[in-house]
């Protein structure tokens, strides 16, 4: 029943805002709002209408960093297209360490099997086992870390012809959808640049992108895309209630640069030296 209500609110809106032009005048700027049910019609409005509408604004729940169980008609097609696009990429990772049970995201960040995950919860697994959208699950193994930025990169062995993750090379996004499961659940936020913070004291980050994400529902490794489907971060930390991400430009050059190399150092992780066969291009 909803798609209907969605559909007549943005048939509705768009003739009020049209009726306004013809009866009234031509306005400098048309901004539509919406709230509850409204939020959605005021997604696909804006994706769908961008000569009618100047800005939009969104009161919901899934606006404000709240993730939902599906995401789809509430984030509206365009964005659900991109979460889509990046899925394929996406890798669910499970971390055990004495009785402990941890579960992020990894990214493929080639065709060879080698995903970039954040190294928070590295330290302490006894086993890392990595489950792809085709519901086909691997032992992961640390071939490399790169500790100022907070990620490592894992090898999956007998992995072949994965979809590699298309990576934005912005540095300042100030939007993004983050998605938070390998199944695609997502939710939109904000992304605020700041330099200084304590979690990115010692590092060699230009600058640490702040997500106005609900901390509790957001496991690392989140993944943040835009609305094409490129990664533009990832989420490698939290710290004082806030959700750390790195950019998709950094994420990028930390995977070069563990890839670029065939001896990798994993010693901090527990792990002895292991030498990886040099990866093809995916």
């Amino acid at each position: 029943v909803a798609p209907l209500f969605v559909r007549e609110g943005i048939d509705d809106m768009k003739a009020l805002a049209q009726h306004f032009r013809h009866v009234v005048a031509k306005p400098q700027r048309t901004l539509l709002a919406g709230f509850s049910m409204g939020s959605v019609i005021t997604f696909d409005s804006i994706e769908d209408l961008r000569s009618t509408y100047d800005g939009a604004l969104a009161g919901c729940a899934v606006g404000a960093g709240a993730p939902l169980a599906n995401s789809s008609p509430t984030l509206g097609r365009f964005v659900s297209r991109a979460v889509a696009r990046t899925t394929g990429s996406i890798g669910a990772v499970r971390l055990d360490s004495d009785g402990k049970r941890v579960e992020e995201l990894a990214l493929a960040i080639n065709g060879s099997g080698f995903f970039v995950v954040p190294s928070v919860h590295l330290s302490d697994a006894s086993s890392i086992l990595v489950t792809l959208n085709t519901g086909v699950q691997y032992v992961g193994t640390v071939v490399g870390r790169d500790p100022e930025l907070g990620v490592s990169l894992l090898h999956l062995n007998g992995t072949i012809g994965l979809q590699q993750a298309r990576i934005s090379q912005s540095r300042r996004p100030d939007l993004a959808v983050a998605i938070v499961s390998a199944g695609g659940r997502a939710a939109i936020t904000s992304l605020t640049p700041v330099r200084g913070h304590p979690a990115v004291a010692g590092r060699r980050l230009r600058e640490a992108l702040l997500a106005d994400l609900a901390t509790s529902a957001t496991p690392a490794g989140t993944i943040l895309i835009d609305g094409s489907g490129k990664v533009t971060g990832m989420v490698v930390d939290q710290s004082r209630g806030r959700v750390l991400a790195i950019s998709g430009a950094d994420l990028a050059s930390a995977a070069r640069l563990l890839l670029s190399e065939q001896t990798f150092s994993a010693k901090a992780l527990g792990v002895t030296d292991v030498t990886a066969a040099p990866p093809t291009a995916g």
